[in-house]
């Protein structure tokens, strides 16, 4: 109430308006805080509940898809699989843009290969952008450091973005991405440029391009720019576009980094960027520009190349020589082989024989249980299945193991308390190695479970190369296959 406004002949009808004022700000507030509480829950579900038995789906569905099928088997699992990736898509979006929105999301600062994420960003761009007949180029200014400091994973997100759209709303024509840092030293300035010769945009369509959006046939639908503009500015820098109709479109993307301190001098003993780079036709154009353009010939579905370069790590400092591509098997009669696109031969290990001994898979899943399942089942494992790690400890009671499969969210126990049992009643001369299937919602630390005597641990979604990988270390492989040509599971 401004003191102007005091009037002495309504004293009490003036504090009775200014308490119910009082009290509709506070009820507002609290059916404010009530529905976000509801959302907060919500989103809790979807991350717990319901996200990680579609990804099982999802893995058990690509894992099909890897063996061999007819054709109106390979069309429904296609069907289905494509059907999961776009869930699945959607339902990270969701939580994602959550996340960013209240402020709780989660940005790691440590040194990566930005030459190599440039590097992988041209390959994904390429791929995409063959898949629907558009021509593409990849530039590199000179000056761009090979190592900075921040969150990978966060930038090829907002990357994938923009040029999940721009390849969207281009027909015909190309797309051409341009990496620069300004000379200023550290931070320095990170500038992706991407153009296209799309149809361009009105004010009006531009104006809503960075809004959250249900209609996924625009090329601006979803939450993919709205979350990409969030992330953006939350790494000190932004997102926007410019364009005009029957121009095109240019899409830009900026952020601040540091220089790794630690990798300065190995950067300066590197060889010249043409040469890290590795891609197949590498051309300087001038002494600013370091030039990527690759033609692709093969057809790659455009979102499995996105979901892909998400999910692929960027490499270590170091570079690594590429290896051999893995040979094509022949095709049987009346049956398609499966997709080379989804093997990842920089993924194969190289071990003798398959794998001998008895699994305790501890999971109350379903369709998790059929996944692993099956896994063992290839590696050359027998099993039992215990739901609870009630009925767990039992088993252990009864029978030895070579190796406990423990998820880490079961209906009775938590994963450090499980496994902190099993190592309580178990004796010296029978110690189980212990791997964890560690799940989205899982806090517990990898320290934590280390002490708690946890061997290893699997991300689920379970992949098989992953859960192979964790087996080879404490599983023996039998000594009849040890002869005959090292054996790797193909995913």
């Amino acid at each position: 109430m401004q003191v102007n406004e005091f009037r002495a002949d309504d004293l009490y009808g003036q504090i009775e308006g200014l308490v119910a004022q009082l009290e509709a700000e506070r009820q507002a507030r609290a059916a404010a805080e009530a529905a976000n509480a509801g959302t907060l829950g919500l989103l809790d579900v979807v991350s717990k509940k319901l996200r990680p038995p579609m990804e099982s789906v999802t893995a058990l569905t690509d894992r099909i898809l890897d063996g061999p099928l007819n054709l109106a088997q390979r069309r429904d699992a296609e069907t289905l699989s494509h059907s999961m990736h776009r869930i699945l898509s959607a339902l990270t979006e969701v939580l994602d843009f959550s996340t960013l929105q209240s402020g709780e999301a989660d940005f790691s600062v440590e040194p990566f290969d930005f030459h190599a994420l440039v590097r992988e960003t041209a390959s994904a761009l390429q791929a995409c952008a063959a898949a629907k007949g558009l021509t593409s180029s990849v530039d590199m200014a000179s000056n761009c450091p090979r190592y900075i400091v921040g969150d990978a994973m966060r930038v090829r997100q907002v990357l994938m973005a923009l040029m999940e759209t721009s390849i969207k709303a281009t027909a015909e024509g190309s797309i051409r991405l341009y990496v620069s840092v300004n000379d200023a030293a550290s931070p320095v300035t990170v500038r992706f440029d991407i153009t296209d010769t799309s149809p361009g945009m009105t004010p009006e369509q531009q104006a809503r391009l960075f809004q959250p959006s249900t209609d996924m046939s625009r090329s601006d639908g979803g939450l993919g720019l709205p979350i990409a503009q969030r992330i953006a500015e939350a790494m000190g820098g932004e997102v926007s576009c410019d364009s005009a109709l029957g121009q095109g479109a240019l899409y830009w993307f900026t952020f601040k980094a540091l220089v790794s301190e630690q990798e300065t001098a190995k950067r300066s003993s590197q060889p010249a960027p043409a040469d890290m780079l590795e891609l197949d036709e590498v051309d300087v154009v001038d002494a600013d520009v370091i030039a990527f353009e690759q033609p692709l010939t093969g057809s790659l579905a455009a979102e499995r190349a996105m979901a892909e370069m998400l999910e692929t790590p960027v490499p270590e400092p170091e570079p690594l020589p590429e290896p051999e591509p893995m040979p094509e098997p022949e095709p049987k009669p009346e049956q398609v082989p499966a997709r080379s696109a989804r093997r990842k031969p920089e993924q194969k290990r190289d071990h003798a024989g398959s794998l001998a001994g008895h699994a305790l898979m501890i999971e109350d899943n379903t369709v998790n249980r059929l996944l692993i399942g099956a896994y063992l089942d290839e590696f050359g494992l027998t099993f039992d299945v215990a739901e609870t790690g009630a009925a767990a400890l039992m088993c252990l009671a009864q029978r030895s193991y070579d190796v406990v499969l423990m998820d880490t969210v079961l209906p009775d126990y938590r994963g450090l308390q499980l496994a902190q049992r099993i190592r309580s009643q178990e004796s010296v001369s029978a110690h189980v190695p212990i791997v964890a299937l560690a799940t989205l919602s899982d806090t517990e630390d990898e320290k934590s479970y280390v002490e708690a005597g946890v061997n290893a641990s699997v991300d689920k979604p379970i992949q098989g190369l992953d859960l192979y990988a964790a087996l080879v270390p404490l599983v023996p492989a039998k000594q009849e296959d040890a002869d005959e040509e090292d054996w790797t599971p193909v995913y």
